[in-house]
């Protein structure tokens, strides 16, 4: 009963009381349209940009708009630009490009900056193979007991990748005795004979 009475004077006396916290200041963000500001005259790589035609600067407009309301992207933009623009800028600059590309994009796309490409590396280690395995003489090898890719590419003295590429191996299925692996190599063995 006591616990009760302590209680319900507790949810009282909080009720009653007021809390007073610091007034909230209205956030402001600039308005979009005053990032707009189109200056006449206008040019892009060299050529004047005819704003003055009413569909064409509403389109421009509305471009920028679509683009400026990413608020969250325009500020990766801005961070990125220092670390990729300087590149961008020689690659145009070698090539005798117009700088005002550096800003072009696929539209409605981000722009991604691939560090490198599975395929790309798989197709120029393939052609270096190729010349490689010009010079080598093609024989079938019988997986025995105990293999391993590993284990067959040392002891023929060839890459790893160049006999997974050869013999267009998934590098998560197994290998088992019986399976017959292509091997180039300069000296062409009999070791299937063991």
């Amino acid at each position: 009963m006591k616990l009760r009475l302590i209680f319900l004077l507790t949810i009282m006396l909080f009720s009653l009381s007021t809390a007073h916290g610091a007034e909230q200041k209205e956030t402001h963000f600039p308005s979009l349209i005053s990032s707009l500001r189109l200056s006449i005259p206008l040019t892009f790589c060299g050529e004047k940009v005819p704003i003055e035609i009413q569909n064409i600067r509403e389109r421009l407009e509305k471009e920028l708009l679509l683009t400026l309301w990413d608020r969250p992207q325009v500020i990766l933009w801005l961070k990125r630009s220092s670390r990729y623009l300087p590149i961008i800028e020689k690659m145009l600059e070698e090539n005798k490009i117009p700088e005002d590309l550096k800003y072009v994009t696929k539209g409605g796309n981000h722009i991604l900056i691939p560090k490198g490409s599975a395929k790309g590396f798989h197709r120029r280690y393939q052609n270096l193979l190729k010349d490689w395995v010009a010079s080598k003489k093609e024989f079938v090898y019988i997986v025995k007991q105990g293999d391993n890719l590993s284990f067959i590419a040392e002891r023929f003295n060839v890459p790893l990748a160049a006999l997974i590429i050869w013999n267009k191996l998934d590098l998560k299925a197994h290998i088992h005795p019986g399976d017959r692996l292509i091997i180039y190599s300069k000296e062409v063995k009999n070791e299937n004979a063991d």
